[in-house]
């Protein structure tokens, strides 16, 4: 579109926020204080990774049909899944934000989440991260096995 692909600019900082954001979320088990940083990085992430996707689906306009069509579609459904199961964890942390009614000091009881919710939310994240993992690995065979992206002669 722009003479150059535009989704291998932008696909890598939402996987390091939606990965990271998972990590800080754990620390933020023991450490209160990092519960805000793991809601951003989520944020954020799902964010990019609408932006993502709309950056690959740009630049799949460019690809001549062929070889790599079922990859695509396959890398294509795993980024849409994964975008759309970060999305809903995001909307949840929000509408969760927005429920409580008034910020939770360290120490209070009620600041401590139930470890059932809380181990969900991480099968869940796990989950999430499997999707973001797959997801990469289409996008490097489209890449790097089928030579998608890559200019003729270097």
């Amino acid at each position: 579109m722009f003479g150059h692909p535009l989704h291998p600019i932008v696909v890598h900082l939402p996987i390091v926020l939606l990965m990271g954001g998972v990590l800080v979320d754990a620390v933020s088990v023991w450490r209160y204080a990092w519960r805000q940083a793991g809601f951003v990085h989520l944020v954020l992430g799902t964010a990019g990774a609408l932006a993502a996707l709309l950056t690959g689906s740009l630049d799949a306009q460019s690809i001549p049909s062929g070889g790599a069509g079922t990859v695509l579609q396959l890398h294509t459904v795993l980024a849409i899944l994964a975008t759309l199961f970060f999305g809903l964890m995001a909307a949840g942390r929000i509408y969760f934000r927005i429920r409580q009614a008034r910020p939770r000091a360290p120490g209070d009881p009620e600041a401590n989440v139930p470890a059932g919710p809380l181990t969900a939310y991480f099968a869940l994240a796990a989950v999430g991260i499997a999707l973001i993992v797959a997801t990469g690995y289409t996008g490097g065979e489209l890449v790097y096995g089928q030579g998608l992206g890559a200019v003729a002669g270097r």
